[in-house]
C-alpha cells in the first residue's frame, strides 16, 4: 500500500457515529481507537483471528464515526504507515473508501518483532480529542 491511509479524502467524520464491536465487546461513542499487536508471536491462528476480527469491526463502523488504528511490535505506527516518517496521530473519518483502505492495511501489514505496548498507548493518548473507546489486542506481556 502506498501513501497514507486517509490520503485522497477518505472521510470527514461528519454525522452521528454509533460505536463499534470488537471480539463481542460493544462500545458507544463517535471516536474509536484500536491498539493492535502485530508481533511475531501473533503468527498462525492468532494472526488470522486478529485480521478477521479487526476487518469485521472496521467494516461495522458507521459513517460519522472517527477511527484511529495503532499497530505495534517493538515500535508503533499508524495503520498503513509502517516505515513512514512519524506524524502526529489524528482521527480518520469513516467512509466506504477509508474502511476499504483500513481493511487492506490490516490484511497486508506483515507481523514481526517483539511486543512493546507503550508507544501505541502514547499515540492514542495524544489524540485530540480523546477516544470514546479503546480496543486493545495483544497475545502476551510486553518485553522488558
Amino acid at each position: 500500500m502506498t501513501g497514507r491511509v486517509g490520503d485522497g479524502g477518505f472521510g470527514t467524520g461528519l454525522g452521528g457515529g454509533a460505536g463499534a464491536s470488537f471480539f463481542g465487546l460493544q462500545s458507544t461513542g463517535r471516536r474509536i481507537a484500536y491498539i493492535i499487536d502485530y508481533s511475531k508471536s501473533m503468527n498462525g491462528a492468532r494472526e488470522r483471528t486478529m485480521r478477521e476480527e479487526l476487518s469485521r469491526s472496521i467494516e461495522g463502523l458507521m459513517p460519522g464515526t472517527e477511527v484511529f488504528v495503532a499497530m505495534f511490535t517493538d515500535d508503533a505506527w499508524i495503520i498503513g504507515e509502517k516505515g513512514a516518517k512519524f506524524r502526529d496521530p489524528e482521527w480518520l473519518g469513516v467512509s466506504v473508501f477509508s474502511k476499504d483502505a483500513l481493511k487492506d492495511a490490516v490484511e497486508h501489514t506483515e507481523i514481526g518483532g517483539g511486543t512493546n505496548w507503550l508507544p501505541p498507548f502514547r499515540m492514542v493518548f495524544d489524540l485530540d480529542p480523546r477516544p470514546d473507546a479503546i480496543y486493545f489486542m495483544t497475545d502476551g506481556r510486553p518485553q522488558a
